[in-house]
C-alpha cells in the first residue's frame, strides 16, 4: 500500500507554513520520521488487520468449473496468517512508505517446494488467479474497505503531532 500525504492549499502561504514547521522541528530536535511513523504504522496495522479478516474469510480448498482450484487449504491459510507483516518505513523521493505483505513458507511440502510453498507466491496466485487456481481477491478488497479510515487516522495523528510540536515551540519562545 502506498500512501502519499498531500497538503491542502498552495502558493507562498503554504510554503511559508511548511518552512516555519521545519524550523520548529529542527529547533526542537524532532525527527520527521518519528512523526510520520506514528501516523503510518497504526494505519498500516488497520490494513493488515483487515487483510487478516479477508484471509479468515477465504473459501476452503475445492474444485470449480474447468477443474480449477479455488480457495485455500488449512495450512496455506495458516501460512498467510503467520507470514503477514509490515516492513520498516522507507523514505524515497520525498515519499514515506511501509509495505504490507507475506514472507516465509507454509507447511505444504511438494516436490517443487520441499521446504513448503512460498506464502507470497500462493497469495499472488489466490489474489490474481493462475492457470490452475481461480482468482479469489482478498488483499485488494481489504485495502479498499479501510482506505478512508486509514487516511482519517493518519490525518488525526499528524494533526495531533503538529499541535504538540507547535505547543512545545511556543513554550520555548
Amino acid at each position: 500500500m502506498r500512501t502519499r500525504i498531500t497538503a491542502a492549499g498552495s502558493g507562498s502561504t503554504w510554503s511559508a507554513q511548511m518552512d516555519l514547521f521545519m524550523e520548529m522541528l529542527l529547533e526542537l530536535g524532532e525527527k520527521p520520521t518519528d512523526i510520520l511513523g506514528n501516523a503510518i504504522y497504526p494505519a498500516a496495522g488497520l490494513v493488515a488487520d483487515e487483510i487478516r479478516r479477508g484471509i479468515h474469510n477465504l473459501p476452503s480448498l475445492h474444485r470449480e468449473a474447468r477443474n480449477l482450484i479455488a480457495g485455500v487449504g488449512r495450512r496455506q491459510r495458516q501460512g498467510f496468517l503467520d507470514g503477514l507483516g509490515i516492513s520498516k518505513m522507507e523514505h524515497q523521493k520525498g515519499v514515506y512508505n511501509v509495505k504490507i505483505g507475506f514472507a516465509g513458507y507454509n507447511d505444504v511440502r511438494t516436490a517443487k517446494f520441499p521446504n513448503g510453498q512460498p506464502n507470497v507466491l500462493v497469495a499472488r496466485c489466490v489474489e490474481s488467479g493462475s492457470s490452475v487456481i481461480n482468482k479469489t481477491p482478498f488483499v485488494r478488497p481489504a485495502v479498499r474497505r479501510v482506505r478512508e479510515q486509514t487516511v482519517k487516522e493518519m490525518e488525526k495523528s499528524l494533526d495531533h503531532s503538529f499541535a504538540e510540536i507547535q505547543k512545545k515551540y511556543e513554550r520555548r519562545r
